[in-house]
Formats: C-alpha cells, structure tokens, sequence
C-alpha cells in the first residue's frame, strides 16, 4: 500500500502566530472553517482568495481532525475581540473617528 499525503495545510511559529493554514497563503484553516460557518460556500471562497477547491476542502478536513483545538482557537479570538471592544481605547478611537467623520461631513456641505 502507498499512503498519499496531501501537503495543502502547514504551520509554522513565524507565520500567523503558528495557526494552521493554506501553504504559500496566509489564510488559515480557521479563516475557511468561519467563512463556511458564516454561509460561503467553498466555490465562492476560492473566487474570492485565490485558493483551489483541494485547498478550501484540505482545510476543512484538517478542521475535522483538530476540531476541538480549531474551535476553542475561534472562541479565544471571539473573546479577545470582545475584550478589545469593551476596552476603554476601542471606545475613544471610535468616538474620535466620529468626531472626524463629522467634521469631514461638515466641510461637503459647506462646499
């Protein structure tokens, strides 16, 4: 018997934080398993990112074998996000933003 491996997915410490992802991409297995879960479909992903249909499906496979690991990495990002959101800096570089926005705005109408 010859076992055929499939070299789509690699990870190193020095790319994306060591995650899990497409060779030669930056797109990691985790980025395909969201977007699936978000409702795109696989055709659609590779228009988008120009990655093959081995590829999106080499990551999703790679999900099935490390789905626990994949999954509590998606709840770690969502909850560091959620943290950043609460953050006393998220919420003054928002209202700065307005702020310029608004005044942005201003200077169109007066034109």
């Amino acid at each position: 018997m010859v076992q055929l491996i499939i070299d789509h997915i690699v990870s190193d410490p020095e790319h994306r934080r060591g995650k899990p992802r497409i060779k030669g991409t930056g797109i990691t297995v985790q980025n395909i398993v969201e977007d699936v879960a978000a409702g795109l479909s696989p055709e659609y992903i590779t228009e988008q990112f120009d990655v093959t249909l081995g590829q999106v499906y080499a990551a999703l496979s790679y999900y099935y074998d490390h789905k626990d690991e994949i999954d509590r990495a998606i709840i770690e990002d969502k909850s560091a996000l959620e943290a950043l959101r609460e953050s006393d800096e998220y919420r003054g570089s928002r209202k700065h933003k307005a702020q310029i926005k608004a005044k942005l705005d201003a200077q169109q109408r007066n034109r």
